[in-house]
């Protein structure tokens, strides 16, 4: 099995944290849940590095699925969200 893009593309952010995206959608964004193609948590159980609690988010929200992009002609066009009403746009 092969995740091309999700794993082969990082952003590196300060203090020298690299991840991919893969990491940013699985582990930040949907709480280190386990990986629908592989099982495992990707912080937790990949990384050694960093503690996955200080980076992800505070509580899962079955909605992010729907707001992100993959990219697809049959994905959602992009939007924009603000933290103070992330809520009421995810809603909408």
């Amino acid at each position: 099995m092969t995740l091309g893009l999700w794993t082969d593309y990082c952003y590196e952010f300060g203090g020298g944290l690299v991840l991919s995206l893969d990491e940013i959608e699985h582990g930040i964004l949907r709480c280190d849940r386990p990986h629908p193609a592989t099982g495992k948590r990707l912080l937790a159980e990949g990384r050694t590095d960093l503690d996955p609690t200080v980076l992800s988010v505070g509580q899962f929200d079955c909605r992010i699925h729907f707001a992100l992009n993959c990219g697809a002609r049959s994905c959602p066009a992009v939007r924009f969200y603000r933290v103070m009403r992330i809520g009421a746009l995810l809603c909408a």
